[in-house]
């Protein structure tokens, strides 16, 4: 009945205008949940095959109400229906709003750890919905919300070993995915413990032919992170395919990577072109056959190393 109360509520106005007859309108319960809200959260008073046919009984009415144009793919974000709908009793209502507004996505892995109830279920519906549609991203495992990433939240929040378990199973080892080149990038404190689940993810290179160790060469050399005085045996160990490649994200040989900015390490500069004098002019050789375009770039990404 409630696609028929909200289009007789449409047309008598109930809610005022833009309320859609009442469809968002406040609950007047105080909790500050519009009627849709409400719906969404609405649960069973029971699990089991009854809780899954009141579930998918919600579907059908709101594929009906978005058939009326009472349910817009706006409202997915607006109202927080994808995290309202993020319980193991409400799968199908989390599919259907994942399934229309996948971009909606990135939040619910880290809002599912901030609950108190079925939070491993509910982490591992946001991680299996995320890999669904975001495999590149990895499901958003380490995707950053107030400066922490939800893989951190999620060891922080459940057991470390329950998490691994969820994460292999929503991103299977033997899927040939580039966890470890991820962890190395964006949860580097975390590398050593899900290496021990994905051991042959080190053997992996990326979309660039890049392995682990050229990647965290690469990364380590953005950040400023060692220098030749404190850390000569970083460079020292320097494998020839880090020492003479390209970082794909700057543009710059690792000599450069060394230079930029007011961390310049004269040592690990001089070092590093010794290993390569013929790196030298290199850059501007390949350089000369861009565009402006993506000079520009490259000089944007040079300036905001750090």
């Amino acid at each position: 009945f409630v696609p028929l109360l909200a289009k007789e509520g449409c047309r008598l106005g109930v809610g005022g205008e833009g309320e859609r007859g009442g469809l968002f309108s406040l609950v007047p319960d105080g909790s500050d949940e519009n009627t849709m809200q409400w719906f969404v959260s609405l649960l069973y008073c029971s699990d089991g095959d009854p809780a899954k046919e009141f579930d998918s009984k919600r579907v059908q009415v709101l594929k009906k109400l978005r058939d009326m144009i009472l349910l817009k793919k706006a409202d997915i974000e607006e109202y927080h229906l994808v995290n309202l709908s993020l319980h193991p009793s409400r799968r199908g209502t989390f599919e259907f709003f994942v399934s229309w507004h996948p971009d909606s996505l990135g939040v619910p892995a880290y809002f599912a750890l901030k609950q108190f109830t079925y939070v491993g279920e509910r982490f591992e519906m946001a991680l299996k919905a995320g890999m669904k549609h975001f495999p590149e991203y990895l499901g958003f495992l380490f995707w950053k919300v107030q400066g922490t990433t939800v893989i951190k939240n999620a060891f922080d929040k459940i057991a470390v070993s329950t998490v691994m378990n969820i994460i292999r199973k929503c991103i299977p080892p033997t899927g040939n995915h580039l966890i470890l080149h991820h962890a190395v990038e964006h949860a580097p404190d975390l590398v050593d413990e899900i290496a021990q689940y994905y051991p042959d993810a080190v053997l992996l290179r990326d979309a660039n032919g890049h392995t682990l160790s050229q990647v965290k060469f690469y990364i380590n050399l953005r950040r400023g992170s060692r220098t030749f005085k404190k850390h000569s045996t970083f460079f020292l160990e320097a494998a020839d395919d880090q020492v003479n490649s390209i970082d794909p994200k700057t543009g710059l040989c690792p000599f450069m990577l060394a230079a930029v900015n007011n961390k310049s390490d004269l040592a690990a500069v001089y070092y590093l072109l010794c290993r390569n004098p013929k790196l030298v002019g290199s850059h501007e050789k390949r350089g000369g056959k861009d565009s402006d375009e993506s000079r520009s770039s490259r000089k944007r990404q040079r300036e905001e190393i750090s």
